[in-house]
């Protein structure tokens, strides 16, 4: 079995701050003179807006930070404490998680350098993610020199202890021919099919989409099915080749509800074809709802998809000059464009040339 490599990422939380009380509390006995009680209230203002004042010489004093850089909560820099203290133990793992905190930033400073050097170490313990991880820095020449045959090699020994993640980056690596490795799209194929059986969506969506372009029929309806498990995984992508399926009635029997589920979940996690395809769906078709449409079309828009920044624009009869000219039904009934980061976006390209198709 294949190594997880989902995860819930770890909460951020800002350190808390004790609340200040309601009202101001005497300093312990009383006060006799007016104004010691005053210069007592002052300090405590003062206080209570983070500042240090020194009344004897009424200078304020900057307290020097010794976290410069560092961002996360204190619980970041006690779990940095711990794993470098298991790292240093030998423990593999720890030395990864270590590694993702310097990546990061989160509990240390972020140091990219660093972060491959404890990388390495993980790799060496056969710790998967390690080298997974180390793969990236290589590829994309952070703390590292920009090295894709390292990467291809990290990777390769990554997927051989079972690490998926590193499996759908070598088979990105055969498919394309890069990290000196010969364009072999069967290789590709073997290694992204092992990555999907292991639960990494985005390697069911590659190999999927490398179904579709090598036949002109799928007889046995396996793209259909690796872009299904690819959705219930909650790849959006996935989710949206899936509606286009069910939309199309190809390799399954046509069937619009589907297709707009398949395209909600999509549109949900900010697909704009997702989206887009809803707009249309409520435009034109059996479940028409103008207003749902337009809302599709703005968050589409919004994700910078241009058929449906026309189509919002076309709804919301745009005045000549932004593209599109005309009154839609929405328009007609006297809807505004109001529709989030959408309307935002239709409202900044109308004040500039229209686009260029």
């Amino acid at each position: 079995m294949f190594q997880s490599t989902s995860g819930k990422a770890e909460q951020q939380g800002a350190e808390g701050v004790p609340p200040l009380p309601s009202k101001i509390i005497p300093l312990k006995g009383e006060v006799s003179n007016r104004s010691q009680f005053l210069m007592n209230i002052i300090f405590r203002t003062a206080a209570s807006a983070s500042l240090i004042v020194t009344l004897a010489g009424c200078a304020s004093i900057q307290a020097p930070r010794d976290n410069e850089g560092i961002s996360g909560s204190r619980e970041h820099q006690k779990k940095a404490a711990a794993f470098k203290k298991s790292c240093d133990g030998g423990d593999a793992k720890t030395c990864t998680n270590l590694g993702v905190l310097y990546v990061t930033g989160k509990g240390v400073k972020q140091d990219y350098a660093r972060a491959a050097e404890l990388y390495a170490k993980a790799c060496d313990g056969e710790n998967a993610r390690g080298c997974s991880s180390l793969g990236e820095l290589y590829a994309n020449g952070r703390g590292v020199g920009q090295d894709a045959a390292k990467a291809r090699e990290l990777y390769k020994k990554a997927c051989d202890l079972w690490n998926a993640r590193a499996c759908n980056r070598l088979g990105l690596m055969y498919e394309n021919g890069s990290g000196a490795l010969k364009q072999d799209s069967v290789k590709a194929a073997e290694i992204y099919e092992r990555a999907c059986e292991a639960g990494y969506a985005k390697a069911c969506v590659n190999l999927a989409a490398m179904c579709a372009i090598g036949t002109k029929r799928d007889d046995d309806g396996k793209v259909f099915r690796l872009y299904a498990k690819a959705c219930d995984r909650g790849h959006a992508g996935g989710c949206a080749a899936l509606g286009a399926l069910y939309l199309d009635g190809k390799n399954t029997k046509r069937d619009f509800l589907k297709a707009a589920e398949a395209f909600k979940k999509a549109c949900d996690e900010g697909n704009a074809l997702g989206c887009h395809k809803l707009g249309e769906l409520r435009e034109s078709g059996d479940g028409q709802n103008p207003d749902k449409a337009l809302e599709y079309y703005g968050k589409a828009c919004g994700l910078k998809e241009q058929r449906s920044c026309e189509a919002y624009a076309r709804l919301t009869a745009a005045p000549t000059g932004c593209g599109v000219t005309g009154g839609g039904q929405a328009a007609q009934r006297g809807k505004t464009a109001s529709h989030g980061s959408g309307s935002r976006h239709f409202a900044r390209k109308c004040t500039r040339r229209p686009p260029t198709p």
